[in-house]
């Protein structure tokens, strides 16, 4: 945990300088998927179209509160639309795309879905390349226990 702490200050402190209308972003991430726990990080492409439009892939780890906490992966791939910057402060979005889950059954087996979801990123000043993130949205997937409310929260930094 130290070391994550460590290497996530040099990492804010390294993109001091940056500009977070013509960069990418990485963040990590905590919410929940249904009733469950997720934690996970994601990749956010440059914004494209004068800050308009962009592209996310994030990873989860999902932990089921229904059987003990026993863990299964999400990996999402979609597309941001926003209408810009708010007073260079604020950005609202919203996102859509596909979600690949790994099943926490012994089988192991892969369930295809799909999401949608409203966001808002908070910067912490003025072309500051550090972010607080609240996104709401909802999932879709032939598992009907993770198919609805969705809930995230996290910090991104622009490089």
């Amino acid at each position: 945990m130290k070391k994550i702490l460590i290497i996530t200050l040099l990492l804010i402190v390294a993109a001091g300088g940056l500009y977070a209308s013509d960069s990418f972003s990485a963040g990590f991430e905590i919410g929940e998927l249904g009733p469950d726990l997720v934690m996970g990080v994601r990749i956010t492409s440059p914004w494209l179209f004068d800050g308009y439009a962009a592209a996310r892939i994030s990873g989860d780890l999902a932990f089921n509160v229904s059987t003990l906490w026993s863990p299964y992966g999400v990996f999402r791939a979609g597309l941001i639309g926003s209408s810009g910057m708010v007073n260079d402060t604020m950005r609202l979005y919203g996102e859509g795309g596909g979600m690949l889950l790994w099943n926490e059954d012994s089988a192991g087996s892969l369930v295809l879905g799909g999401y949608g979801l409203f966001g808002f990123e908070f910067f912490t000043g003025v072309d500051s390349p550090v972010a607080y993130f609240i996104e709401a949205g909802t999932n879709g997937s032939s598992l009907s226990r993770l198919t609805g409310f969705d809930i995230k929260t996290g910090l991104s930094v622009y490089f």
